[in-house]
């Protein structure tokens, strides 16, 4: 996951299962607050770094206009599993991204 460890040099970070808001919300900045909430609860457990893997530009985006920053990248493309490309038609990319508190 692009080695969160040497890049920030910490022992420990808090990792997400990505980002997602119901349709319902989107437009109320759901995604962003859920985003912040990490700085609090970071603080709290004495971690001063997480990280997430983000596969959509718009959580790539929200990710970005709040500090993180690109750590490593995969095209869809070029994702290969037993020698087939299943996402070979896919556009876009999944971005591991960190920040440090």
């Amino acid at each position: 996951m692009g080695n969160v460890y040497e890049k920030y040099g910490v022992n420990k970070y808090l990792s997400g299962m990505g980002l997602a808001v119901d349709a319902d919300y989107h437009g109320f900045n759901a995604g962003q607050r859920i985003l912040e909430c990490r700085r609090p609860l970071c603080e709290r457990l004495g971690v001063q770094v997480t990280a997430t893997v983000f596969t959509a530009p718009a959580s790539q985006h929200i990710a970005s206009k709040i500090g993180f920053e690109p750590l490593a990248e995969l095209e869809y493309a070029t994702y290969e599993d037993n020698g087939k490309k299943p996402f070979a038609s896919a556009p876009g990319k999944a971005i591991v991204m960190g920040l440090k508190f």
